[in-house]
């Protein structure tokens, strides 16, 4: 529960400023370096040109897991993008029966490290994920917005202070 509220809970999340032109930011997991700047995410760059033509093909790239073999995915095997939609700053992302897979705090990493990268991707402001024809811990969808994940909490450095 208070790594679920770590994630959740009102935050400030950060944006980062590509190194390259075309580069992209996929966040994928990283349990060994939990108190760096990311918390438990770990960013990894790709160069890649998005497109509203390639978007879901980077998209399925993205969660068939990262290219670093230090970082971990957060997705069942077989997740794919069924369907996809961005307006008013808002993607709406459906996928494949697979993401239901997860459950409590590997479902909220997942959404987490989704949102983190849907929202760097697209410049958007919320995304709201769902699994084809089924709940994700008994919801129809999850919305998350960039600025409700807590990538580092500095509550721990000044209590131990």
């Amino acid at each position: 529960m208070i790594a679920l509220s770590l994630l959740v809970f009102s935050g400030c999340g950060i944006r980062v400023q590509p190194k390259y032109e075309n580069t992209s930011f996929y966040y994928y997991s990283d349990a060994t370096e939990y108190n760096s700047e990311y918390g438990p995410f770990a960013l990894e760059y790709r160069r890649i040109d998005i497109t509203p033509e390639n978007i879901v093909s980077a998209i399925d790239l993205y969660l068939q897991g990262p290219l670093e073999d230090s970082f971990t995915s957060p997705f069942p095997d077989g997740v794919t993008v069924v369907d996809f939609n961005l307006s008013d700053r808002t993607v709406n992302i459906t996928l494949s029966r697979h993401f239901a897979r997860l459950t409590g705090i590997d479902l909220t990493v997942a959404c987490s490290c989704l949102t983190l990268t849907l929202t760097e991707l697209l410049d958007a402001d919320r995304v709201v994920i769902s699994a084809l024809d089924t709940q994700l811990d008994g919801k129809a969808s999850i919305s998350m917005e960039r600025n409700n994940i807590i990538l580092w909490d500095s509550a721990d450095e000044e209590a131990s202070d």
